[in-house]
């Protein structure tokens, strides 16, 4: 396994907990919020959430652990000794912090509803320099501002499930990768 604290900027990474303890996965995350790994060890992962390129990181809300950013935090030091952080792609990840703070220092830019020149549909597109319009989103996108916004021009009412704490941070109560 490679041992890394940085973030790529890649197109979308899944975080997971891993631990060996059975009875602390059980007791957390029941009702199958887990799988059963032989990588690094045998053990358990739990999902805890997914970053993207011009994305807020989005979180798996586990009930029985956490349903907050804040509760989040306090669980893994709670728990430091239980578990470990690793991507998808098997490299460990020291803290939830660079997690939590992904798209802090990525660049704001504003995005309108345009024809997308290479796809030749319509969809979210950045908006020219000189855009003086009154509907418009920011990078890092918000998974519930993207929906909302998006709604309006797709003349649909897709409602997810997101869920958002009260400091702004994104969960899921369900499954998602």
């Amino acid at each position: 396994m490679k041992n890394c604290t940085k973030i790529g900027r890649n197109m979308g990474t899944n975080y997971y907990i891993y631990s060996k303890n059975r009875e602390f996965v059980k007791e957390y995350f029941p009702d199958d919020e887990y799988s059963i790994v032989d990588e690094p060890d045998f053990g358990y992962w739990i999902h805890i959430g997914k970053t993207s390129m011009g994305w807020k990181p989005i979180f798996r809300y586990h009930k029985w652990a956490y349903k907050s950013i804040r509760e989040m935090i306090d669980f893994f030091k709670q728990h430091n000794n239980d578990i470990t952080i690793y991507n998808e792609y098997g490299e460990r990840v020291y803290g939830i912090d660079p997690i939590i703070h992904y798209a802090d220092d990525y660049p704001r830019k504003k995005c309108i509803w345009g024809k997308d020149n290479i796809f030749g549909g319509y969809d979210v597109i950045r908006a020219p320099e000189n855009y003086t319009g009154k509907d418009y989103i920011y990078t890092p996108f918000s998974h519930k501002e993207y929906e909302d916004f998006t709604n309006r021009y797709r003349g649909c009412h897709f409602k997810s499930d997101v869920i958002t704490d009260d400091e702004g941070y994104e969960f899921l109560d369900t499954w998602f990768e």
